[in-house]
């Protein structure tokens, strides 16, 4: 009777250590939720862009930043200001299969070489996107060195809930 209630005692044991450990290696395993598509967020790129009303004035700094804007803010602003440009920095074979209307191609490869085709007021509004966002990001920032004051980044155009046009 003692050996069969020893033995009942340190199979219960083992058991019990077993599924503790099991469960320890289970709570280890476990991976954080992945953060929400839905927050509203302004990128950390900042430069510093310069003005002075006169040459004599002295001049004055003011950060800059990419602001991340979702469809119905890009329309508003391409709305407000008639001087606003929509830019698509995908390849032209993306933007012949479906851009968003008023858009101008400029492949973000070639962007910096025709930074020249950019108005020359720097405080012009410049509203980006790509196809899903990676791109638009680095445009974003490239336009925000070379001195725009006033840059937007829509995201990719696989999120946009309005009709493209279509060639």
């Amino acid at each position: 009777m003692k050996k069969t209630l020893f033995r009942i005692t340190h199979r219960r044991t083992a058991l019990m250590a077993l599924l503790l450990g099991s469960a320890l290696m289970l709570a280890a395993c476990v991976q954080p939720p992945a953060p929400t598509t839905t927050q509203n967020t302004t990128t950390k790129i900042t430069t510093t862009a310069t003005t002075a009303a006169s040459p004599t004035q002295a001049a004055t700094t003011e950060p800059a930043a990419v602001q991340l804007v979702g469809a119905d803010e890009a329309l508003s602003i391409l709305d407000g200001d008639p001087d606003a440009l929509l830019i698509d920095v995908r390849t032209e074979s993306e933007f012949r299969s479906g851009y968003i209307e008023g858009a101008q191609l400029l492949p973000l490869d070639q962007l910096q070489a025709r930074l020249g085709e950019l108005p020359e007021n720097k405080a012009t509004p410049l509203v980006v996107y790509c196809r899903s966002g990676n791109r638009s990001a680095t445009a974003a920032d490239l336009l925000l060195k070379a001195g725009y004051t006033q840059v937007y980044d829509l995201g990719g155009i696989i999120d946009w809930p309005y009709a493209v046009v279509t060639e």
